[in-house]
């Protein structure tokens, strides 16, 4: 507990076992996701920059974390992992409402942004930005200006 500069004990009068702790941990990141949504919109960011901001930063924020961090997650802190869908879920879907002015008229709004999440997560996988001899960040950033160029009214893009 040293590197937070308090003892186990003081810990554990905050917080009333690991679980919640974890709870806690998911909870704050939530509202910094949140915060960083809803700054990119106030600052009158292009969908494509705000995109591009959250999701680079996002690969970067998950990246400190294993493979085995979420699967333990998942198995041994089933409430928090549950808090962590459902913020997930409802970022996502404000997220969308945030977007959907945004999107070309004849496409199908909700297809268009689930095929952005595709695109992300086939292009933030190590194997693929390796492949093509780039960073993660320059692959994120390269297939949401794909997906923006063909999913994007006009005047959106920046």
């Amino acid at each position: 507990m040293g590197e937070v500069g308090i003892s186990t004990k003081t810990l554990y009068r905050l917080f009333e076992n690991k679980s919640h702790i974890v709870q806690e941990l998911i909870n704050s990141w939530a509202d910094h996701w949140f915060q960083k949504r809803e700054q990119g919109i106030s600052e009158g960011l292009p969908p494509k920059e705000r995109i591009e901001l959250l999701i680079t930063q996002w690969a970067d924020h998950l990246g400190r974390f294993s493979r085995e961090f979420w699967r333990q997650l998942e198995r041994d802190f089933p409430e928090a992992h549950s808090i962590y869908r459902k913020h997930y879920q409802v970022f996502m879907e404000h997220s969308r409402q945030s977007l959907l002015v945004a999107i070309r008229d004849d496409l199908n709004a909700g297809l268009a942004l689930s095929s952005l999440m595709a695109l992300v997560d086939h292009a933030g996988t190590q194997g693929v930005y390796d492949r093509h001899n780039m960073t993660r960040r320059d692959a994120l950033v390269e297939v949401i200006g794909l997906w923006a160029n063909g999913a994007l009214k006009q005047e959106y893009l920046s």
